[in-house]
């Protein structure tokens, strides 16, 4: 195997690191603005329920709807993202099953040219 190729299989090394650095970079983001976003509903639902509590206006009944309505859509919402989360876990073992078989085949040319 060339020097050429020996550095263009570097090179597509350094590029899945990347990658993968960058994927795990985004999980974790992702995961922080979800822990996020439960926190701020829950807090919201609290503030709802007591004020609810406070005033009972006319409309609570329309509104505890709407919200069990708006917390079934955020929870949905959870679900698409732990689905989301499945397949870049998938993809993150995928990128790194190539980059051993890149490894693997990079360990035997430097075998076979040395």
């Amino acid at each position: 195997m060339s020097s050429d190729e020996i550095k263009l299989m570097l090179e597509q090394i350094k590029m899945i690191l990347e990658r993968l650095g960058h994927i795990e970079t985004g999980i974790m983001n992702l995961g922080t603005r979800m822990e996020s976003a439960e926190n701020r509903l829950d807090g919201l639902e609290g503030i709802f329920e007591s004020r609810l509590r406070e005033t009972m206006p006319l409309w609570a009944g329309e509104m505890r709807e709407e919200m069990k309505t708006m917390r079934e859509e955020v929870r949905q919402g959870f679900h698409k993202l732990d689905r989301d989360f499945t397949t870049m876990t998938r993809d993150m073992v995928s990128l790194r099953s190539d980059q051993r078989e890149l490894e693997r085949r990079f360990d035997e040319s430097e075998k076979k040219v040395s």
